[in-house]
């Protein structure tokens, strides 16, 4: 009699409706301090490309994000935007690997993302697999950061998170994993790819990056020995170092020395190590290309349970390269040892359709034979116009990298040898822009220059300038000022942030992103992989967006869209009509599709079209802003949701 075969289709459909639903169940009861991190890019108002070279793969400053556990993101003590982000990816391969092996067509990756703050110095992260592989999946990553030890610079990590390593294997952009870091040895069953429970100590000091950390066991939550630190778990300890600076060599070390249960009863523990190097070139000439490479060496004592001592190991060279924009090639030779030896070249080319969405086709001539494997992927929600004029990035100290000026992202200290910049761009670079609007409001500029620089005094229009007057030009006029400007005796810093909001007026313009240009031997220009470029305001194939005449309104990003939508009701429903569709005032629906945030934001706190005029708070503009943000008027039928920005 054959055995009974079940489709997996509706306990697939029940896991992935009971994980929605605990995901739903705990954003609705996380407490209200909290702020959402995901989708970071749309937490922080900056392009995909300011982290990600190719989703997941890190660009240097992005590795350095995630290796000091977020807390280099901006910290908002105001409502919870409450915003969760979802992975989606389908996968063909014409040989799977597992035991046991999914179909040739499965879903690889289903999985949800939430991580945020718990006040000023705390934050966590959660990754969980609803698919993982073609099967059920599991918590691949839980874990909370204390982020305020050694004066802002280091963090202590505990929960289940990746294994600290140098370049962070799990975020490969290739299809295969790397054999050098996935390979495993007889009944030991660690590598690099994969999360574990345990802490992690860690610190920033300039471009170098080091941790310290204790591992267990990387099983589901539940299972024996949840923390799994000791017990008949893998445990070990793990030293990680590595430089991401803007020198075109960078290193890392990984030294890790641990134990794993005995391969048979009564045998001892294996005692195992892995010594690894990490190199990184990424040529001045040419930032499109990127080439890294890993060595490593290890040994078992005993992993078959003989009495034998097994040693192995693991290399591998990868060159990746941007053809054009969301175009990649990457080539790589993989050789290690292990239970499934592994020598070969792999070769796989991307598509980015939006910098969320990607196709990639691989090929790979190995030992054993070829392989081929295609796979679309998609990471959001997220959409061009969620990226704002003036990003809000927070600051990371620690980390000193002349010229590697984000905007919005105040650094101060920041220094590198070897850069060409003068002592007067680095004091600008540092500039920042919210501080700077602050001080044109409380100083009067507008009364000369406009409401937010637009012009019509006696002063010159600021909208605009940076595209003719560089910021070492502008800090000469407002530290010498002709008459009739008046001379308001500012400090260094004071110009340096007025400068910085002053620039930002001009569409594309910051300070970083001018004095780069200014500066070609001291800042690298050429791709998206160097710490040093500033993020793209806007993807280079992207229509600009009206910025409107204000610059960045401070805190859009914040917004509430479930909150902007009961405001929404109550303020502006009479006028434009309860779907926004239009009435006695305009339709709203087309807004967001061509207008900034901060733009949208600063024509609700100008609207005078109403009588009483409206009397918001710049949290509820910021709510309104992320309700219009959510409209869709295609065809004449409005979808409003009301979800969080």
């Amino acid at each position: 009699m054959k055995p009974l075969r079940y489709s997996p289709l509706p306990f697939t459909f029940l896991i992935v409706a009971i994980a929605l639903g605990v995901g739903w169940c705990a954003e609705a009861l996380r407490p209200q301090p909290a702020q959402a991190i995901p989708m970071f890019a749309k937490r922080t108002g900056a392009s995909c490309e300011l982290c990600h070279t190719v989703f997941p793969g890190m660009t240097n400053y992005g590795m350095m994000v995630m290796m000091g556990d977020f807390a280099s993101l901006p910290y908002h003590a105001g409502k919870n935007p409450g915003f969760t982000s979802f992975v989606f990816e389908e996968e063909y391969s014409s040989a799977p690997d597992g035991n046991p092996a999914p179909p040739k067509l499965h879903t690889k990756n289903l999985g949800i993302l939430n991580g945020g703050f718990i006040g000023p110095h705390f934050t966590y992260y959660l990754e969980q697999h609803i698919v993982d592989g073609g099967f059920i999946g599991g918590t691949d990553q839980f874990w909370f950061s204390y982020n305020n030890l050694f004066g802002g610079t280091g963090d202590l990590q505990v929960g289940k998170f990746h294994t600290p390593f140098p370049f962070m294997p799990a975020h490969r952009i290739t299809l295969a994993p790397y054999a050098t870091t996935s390979s495993t040895i007889g009944s030991n069953g660690f590598n690099e790819d994969d999360s574990h429970w345990g802490v992690t100590l860690s610190r920033m000091q300039g471009s170098l990056m080091y941790s310290l950390s204790a591992l267990g066991g990387n099983d589901l939550i539940g299972q024996p020995g949840a923390f799994q630190l000791a017990g008949n778990h893998d445990h070990s300890l793990d030293f990680s170092m590595m430089t991401m600076g803007e020198s075109p060599f960078n290193f890392g070390v990984g030294l890790i020395r641990g134990y794993s249960p005995p391969a048979m009863v009564g045998a001892p523990f294996n005692r195992f190590n892995r010594s690894a190097l990490y190199l990184q070139y990424i040529p001045p000439g040419d930032q499109r290309l990127q080439f890294q490479a890993v060595g490593q060496l290890g040994s078992d004592s005993d992993p078959f349970g003989t009495g034998e001592t097994t040693h192995a190991r693991g290399f591998f060279s990868e060159a990746q390269y941007r053809f054009s924009r969301g175009n990649w090639g990457v080539l790589r030779w993989d050789s290690a040892t292990g239970d499934s030896p592994t020598a070969g070249v792999t070769l796989d080319l991307i598509h980015q359709f939006t910098p969320n969405t990607k196709l990639t086709l691989e090929g790979r001539r190995l030992a054993t034979g070829s392989q081929f494997g295609m796979a679309v992927e998609w990471a959001g929600p997220w959409s061009r116009r969620d990226v704002l004029a003036q990003p809000v990035l927070g600051a990371m100290p620690g980390m000193k990298m002349t010229g590697m000026n984000m905007p919005g992202m105040n650094m101060p200290g920041m220094s590198m040898p070897g850069m060409s910049m003068s002592t007067l761009d680095v004091q600008l670079a540092h500039g920042n822009a919210v501080n700077g609007q602050a001080l044109f409001q409380t100083h009067n500029c507008a009364a000369c220059h406009g409401a937010g620089g637009a012009g019509g005094g006696i002063g010159p229009k600021l909208i605009g300038l940076a595209d003719h007057v560089t910021p070492d030009e502008l800090y000469s006029f407002v530290k010498h000022p002709v008459a009739p400007m008046p001379d308001f005796k500012l400090s260094e810093t004071d110009i340096a942030d007025l400068i910085a909001y002053v620039v930002s007026l001009t569409p594309g313009h910051s300070v970083g992103g001018d004095i780069a240009k200014a500066n070609p031997g001291g800042m690298a220009m050429g791709g998206a992989m160097s710490m040093a470029v500033p993020p793209p305001v806007y993807p280079l194939d992207q229509k600009p967006f009206d910025t409107g005449n204000d610059g960045y309104f401070a805190g859009v990003e914040s917004g509430d869209s479930g909150a902007g939508h009961v405001l929404f009701g109550r303020s502006c429903a009479q006028c434009h009509g309860a779907a926004a569709q239009g009435a006695s005032g305009p339709s709203l629906g087309g807004l967001a599709a061509a207008s900034t945030p901060s733009a949208i934001a600063w024509r609700i706190r100008q609207h005078h079209a109403v009588a009483p005029a409206l009397r918001l708070t710049s949290q509820e503009i910021a709510d309104l802003t992320a309700f219009l943000e959510t409209l869709n008027l295609a065809s004449g039928s409005n979808t409003a949701s009301g979800s969080s920005r």
